[in-house]
C-alpha cells in the first residue's frame, strides 16, 4: 500500500509489509538524508518516507519482493535531472526514512551520506554508509559496518566491538559472544555508557 500526503512543502509516503514470508530487508538510500529504524510491535515492516526542498517530487521509493528478501530502493522519477546544472546549485533536496520493522530480520542498509538513527534490534546487520553519523542505541546485534568517514555512536552497547582504526575507541569489552565488526578509513567511534 502507498498512501502519498502533501503537507506544506513536502510530501510523505507510507507503506506497510507483512514480514510473515521475509527474512532479509534490503534499503538502498543513496538521497536520503536522516534514517530511523525501531523495532515494530507486529509482524509488519512499517515505511514512512517524506521528500523535502525543491527536488521533493522528483525521489521515490519502488520496493519488490523475491522470496524471502525486501529490496527497498529510493530512485529519482527521471534521468534528465541534471543536480549539477547552474540553477540547481541553490536547490535542495532532503528526504527521511522512519521504518519499525520485527527483530527477525537481517538488515542489510546501503547510504552514501546521512544520519542513521536505529534503537532496534534486528537479527544482523550490514551497514554501507560513505559518510555521516551512526547512532546505535542499546546495540547488541552483531554484524559489519563499512563506512569512509562516517562516525559511529553506540549509546549503552552490549556487544563486542571489532574495529580496524588504529585511534582505541572507548567502548568497554563486553561478554557477548555476538560482534559487530567495523571497517572504516577515518571515521570515529564513540561509546556512551550510562
Amino acid at each position: 500500500m502507498c498512501f502519498p500526503f502533501i503537507i506544506n512543502g513536502q510530501n510523505k509516503f507510507n507503506k506497510h509489509f507483512d514480514s510473515k514470508n521475509i527474512s532479509i530487508l534490503e534499503l538502498n538510500l543513496p538521497w536520503i538524508s536522516s534514517i530511523n529504524i525501531t523495532n515494530s510491535k507486529s509482524e509488519f515492516i512499517e515505511v514512512d518516507y517524506t521528500t523535502r526542498g525543491e527536488y521533493k517530487n522528483f525521489t521515490f521509493l519502488y520496493s519488490k519482493l523475491k522470496r524471502d528478501s525486501l529490496f527497498i530502493k529510493e530512485k529519482l522519477i527521471s534521468n534528465s535531472i541534471k543536480f549539477n546544472d547552474k540553477l540547481s546549485v541553490h536547490k535542495n533536496l532532503s528526504t527521511s526514512l522512519n521504518i519499525s520493522l520485527p527483530k527477525k530480520l537481517i538488515l542489510q542498509l546501503y547510504v552514501e551520506n546521512a544520519s542513521t538513527n536505529i534503537y532496534g534490534k534486528v537479527r544482523s546487520i550490514n551497514i554501507s554508509q560513505s559518510r555521516g553519523e551512526i547512532y546505535l542505541s542499546e546495540w547488541n546485534s552483531p554484524g559489519l559496518i563499512n563506512t569512509i568517514s562516517a562516525d559511529i555512536i553506540f549509546n549503552n552497547p552490549n556487544i563486542k566491538i571489532l574495529s580496524n582504526l588504529k585511534k582505541k575507541n572507548n567502548c568497554e569489552e563486553s561478554n557477548s559472544h555476538d560482534v559487530l565488526e567495523i571497517k572504516s578509513v577515518s571515521g570515529k567511534i564513540n561509546c556512551i555508557l550510562f
